[in-house]
């Protein structure tokens, strides 16, 4: 604002200025300090809201890098952890190996019986006990050995001996290479373990921790002592070479009873590369926090749940398709007529628990159904008791004596079976 000029005739340093008269003593500076003041406050306040703000950025970056430092150890306790238990593997994964095994015999099964003749069937006096079970396994409604060529051929023969063989190969896998453990029962070797004496140690330390009742307690101390047994890396050992060339020898003994390979050699390295195979599965099992299984069914009565008939892979997805429409589980379809287990060609594959050792209250889940050959069930006959297997015994023949001696220890196990609560993942009595 422009100054007032001086007024004519007064003096302007005079008392009697005129009112609206500008005294030039008082300058723009004194005139607007409070201003100044105003502004200053407002600086103040401004720096003290900046310091806090400061201070906050630094309590943030402080924490910030809290939560870096944990996030770190946590990202070091999960690789040692990984270290220590085994890599957890995707069910994906592992149902892959699963699938591509039993493939594998499927394929060489079939290579087999093109490229060799069939023999009859071994003598009865010739049966061990462990072909006994082996043969029970696959065949879980045969009543005695000697009728297992008319047990095979009364309904479609060329399928039938097949299924056989690859339902035996497929046994004597899972028993040499997978170990199964429950809180009911227990199946199979640890093979990854090694050594016997090994094997043996790890057997007594598992069944004192079955008595515990806590089966993720269990499987989590199974993946552990593995990891530590494989230090090395996740390949087989060295010593694992003769045991694998063991167990394919085995196996070519066996199904050379009733198959008569053109080579020999060539069917030994395809039972190698079969047991090869099913060592690295195994392994991957065994290392899981998960609880995973193979399992030949023991029932002789057709369970859609756990089973599959051989070529009927559409109606399985129609029966998927129903249940997560919302409709009757396939266990629990009752419009089906009853069916009988013919034959086993390969076992259940069953995952209770997760990788973290958790949720194993909840039921196993079935990951592969056994693939089985089934006819309509019919009444069975009632078995002799002992009383009168001994009479009939009694009055055979002395010739036919080894015979009738080893279709009753057949007969009896598969009867004992029977009276016993059958094993189940489920806690039910079969």
């Amino acid at each position: 604002m422009k100054p007032a000029r001086p007024c004519d005739g007064v003096d302007s340093a005079s008392e009697n200025a005129c009112p609206g008269h500008y005294d030039e003593r008082f300058t723009v500076d004194d005139r607007e300090q409070p201003i100044d003041e105003v502004i200053k406050m407002f600086s103040r306040t401004i720096h003290e809201r900046l310091e806090k703000k400061e201070q906050q950025i630094v309590g943030l970056k402080a924490q910030i890098q809290r939560l870096k430092t944990l996030n770190d150890n946590l990202r070091t306790n999960m690789m040692d952890k990984d270290q220590v238990y085994g890599r957890q593997e995707e069910d994906n994964k592992i149902k892959g190996h699963v699938d591509a095994l039993f493939r594998d015999i499927k394929a060489s099964v079939n290579k087999w019986r093109r490229n060799s003749g069939d023999r009859n069937p071994p003598l009865v006096g010739e049966i061990d006990q462990d072909l006994f079970k082996l043969c029970g396994q696959v065949l879980p409604c045969l009543n005695h050995f000697d009728e297992l060529q008319s047990y095979l051929e009364s309904v479609d023969p060329k399928k039938s001996w097949r299924m056989f063989y690859r339902g035996l190969l497929a046994a004597i896998v899972t028993n040499r290479t997978f170990r199964s453990v429950t809180l009911e029962k227990t199946s199979g070797h640890d093979f990854s373990l090694g050594k016997a004496d090994h094997e043996a140690a790890i057997g007594f330390l598992e069944l004192e921790l079955m008595k515990l009742g806590n089966l993720a307690n269990l499987n989590n101390w199974r993946a552990l002592t593995l990891s530590l047994f494989e230090a090395r890396g996740r390949d087989p050992p060295l010593w694992s070479r003769d045991a694998v060339h063991q167990m394919a020898n085995y196996a070519l003994g066996v199904l050379c009873r009733w198959l008569s390979p053109s080579d020999p050699r060539e069917m030994m390295d395809d039972l190698v590369r079969i047991f090869k195979h099913a060592v690295l599965a195994s392994t991957l099992m065994r290392t899981q926090r998960a609880s995973w299984t193979l399992w030949f069914p023991e029932h002789v009565q057709m369970d859609p749940y756990t089973m599959r008939e051989a070529d009927q892979e559409e109606e399985e997805e129609e029966e998927e398709r129903r249940e997560q429409d919302g409709g009757v589980e396939a266990h629990g379809m009752a419009s089906k007529p009853e069916r009988s287990v013919r034959i086993v060609a390969t076992p259940v594959l069953f995952k209770r628990g997760n990788a973290d050792g958790e949720l194993f209250d909840l039921p196993p889940a079935v990951m592969k159904k056994a693939e089985v050959k089934c006819v309509d069930a019919v009444p069975r006959r009632r078995r002799r008791t002992s009383s009168e297997s001994r009479s009939i015994q009694k009055d055979s023949p002395r010739s036919s004596k080894g015979k009738s001696s080893l279709s009753r220890s057949m007969t009896e196990s598969k009867s004992g079976d029977s009276r016993k609560p059958g094993f189940s993942f489920f806690g039910k009595k079969q």
